[in-house]
């Protein structure tokens, strides 16, 4: 199994998550994944450094990013590469790609869904967010473990013909 641009980061056809996750954020590059989009349907990579900021602005990048074209073909494979600071929402960012990579050093720091709280809440509001947190994250375990599957399948196969060649390996498949 060779090179495999499906699960290699394109500096040529990248964008950059740097700072906080906000409007501002989306706006300013959103004109470069229409670009990227419009000038073919090769994945492109999602260069992450970021402490997070608004899920609601991940999700519209998510969705700009999986957009697909006035002919409706398929959206374009997202590769998220992460560096130096990955957190919260940015770590949502980072595991809803195709395909993650994570370089040496990187802090990844995930935690559960947020919502903001106003000042009075009710016993029904209050009941009503519980499940809406409890829902958000068991769709986003699922949707991460689902994205995993496919992570994991391409390693075992890209390095399942090496085995021989790394020591302990071969004893523990004889064992078995």
């Amino acid at each position: 199994m060779g090179w495999n641009p499906d699960f290699r980061a394109n500096p040529n056809r990248s964008i950059h998550i740097r700072g906080e996750i906000g409007q501002r954020l989306v706006d300013s590059v959103a004109p470069a994944v229409f670009a990227l989009q419009f000038e073919n349907r090769s994945p492109i990579t999602v260069y992450i450094d970021s402490p997070g900021g608004s899920i609601e602005s991940a999700d519209l990048l998510l969705r700009l990013l999986r957009a697909s074209d006035q002919d409706n073909t398929p959206p374009c494979r997202i590769l998220t590469a992460a560096s130096g600071l990955v957190a919260s929402a940015a770590a949502h960012l980072l595991c809803s790609g195709d395909y993650a990579m994570i370089q040496p050093e990187t802090v990844v720091h995930f935690h559960g869904v947020r919502y903001p709280v106003r000042e009075n809440i009710t016993q029904e509001d209050a009941l009503w967010m519980t499940e809406l947190l409890k829902d958000h994250n068991a769709k986003m375990a699922r949707v991460m473990a689902q994205r995993c599957f496919s992570r994991f399948l391409h390693r075992y196969l890209l390095l399942s013909s090496k085995w021989p060649e790394i020591p302990g390996v071969q004893a523990f498949v004889e064992d078995s």
